[in-house]
């Protein structure tokens, strides 16, 4: 296997769906190889473009062992820089690119912290990102269209903006219908608190920041 002498999380097929199609926010996914000078110079890139942005998650395939995965995506020369977000490949770079080439792949609606908004999660990453999570995670059950649903997300926000103690995501209920049914949610918007990936309290309807802060008192 090629080696790299980065932090960078080296992916494999088994592990490629878990860590970047499934992440909430942006992935960048560097396709390379690790004796090419080439590759490890884009390496030093986007180390520092991470420098710049230390909530981005950034991975790396080493194509010469994994070519299914260079093929899966199109990537046709080495090195190739793709950002993924919401489970696709949205952008790419192909070749030796600069970390202000690089920044430009990013989602315009990127939020560097992403632990400190409301995150939107589905029922591919929830389980990762509620049930695994540690500490308390407040989780919205929302009706797309709901305009309660709206005001509720924007209380959740609020509280957060307050304390910041806490994980705060929420699941589009028509979207997440059959999600939505495993967590037993019978009208959204329903606010859930979890602990240790249990639910512990929840709270029905339109609710003020106070009384969703509650939901933290256990």
């Amino acid at each position: 296997m090629g080696f790299f002498r980065d932090d960078f999380l080296v992916l494999t097929p088994e592990t490629f769906a878990a860590e970047v199609l499934g992440h909430p926010g942006p992935v960048f996914v560097l396709f390379c190889q690790g004796w090419d000078k080439p590759s490890k110079m884009q390496i030093a890139e986007l180390e520092y473009l991470q420098q710049n942005h230390p909530g981005l998650k950034i991975c790396k395939v080493d194509g010469g062992d994994y070519p299914e995965l260079l093929q899966q995506f199109r990537v046709l020369m080495m090195p190739t820089t793709v950002c993924f977000a919401a489970g696709r490949a949205v952008r790419r770079a192909t070749g030796l690119r600069t970390k202000e080439t690089l920044e430009l792949l990013l989602p315009p609606d990127y939020v560097e912290n992403p632990a400190q908004t409301v995150q939107e999660v589905t029922a591919a990453t929830f389980d990762a990102e509620v049930l695994q999570a540690e500490g308390t995670v407040l989780v919205l059950f929302y009706g797309g269209s709901q305009q309660s649903s709206r005001l509720e997300t924007a209380e959740l926000q609020a509280l957060l903006d307050k304390r910041g103690d806490f994980k705060a995501c929420k699941v589009d209920c028509e979207e997440e219908s059959l999600l939505a049914g495993q967590c037993r949610i019978l009208l959204p918007p329903t606010t859930v608190a979890y602990r240790q990936g249990r639910p512990c309290r929840r709270a029905t309807g339109l609710r003020s920041k106070e009384e969703l802060e509650r939901l933290l008192e256990m």
